[in-house]
């Protein structure tokens, strides 16, 4: 991996940090449409995967915020 990709990696990190989940998730799917355009299906793969482990963060964040409530 380049420099860059390090760089939007963090970018990304710093994005689900800060709260910024949907818009994360929104760039994902596009980018993993775009990706899926070019024939890229392993990029695509890729993006499909970050995808389900935001998903599962987010659930993983909502159930310990229900058991901290309770």
């Amino acid at each position: 991996q380049t420099q860059e990709d390090y760089r939007a990696m963090i970018g990304q990190m710093e994005m689900v940090l800060e709260g910024k989940e949907d818009q994360f998730r929104k760039e994902l799917e596009s980018d993993m449409q775009a990706c899926a355009k070019r024939l890229d299906f392993e990029a695509a793969a890729r993006r499909r995967d970050q995808l389900q482990a935001l998903a599962k963060l987010k659930e993983r964040q909502r159930i310990d915020l229900a058991e901290a409530v309770d």
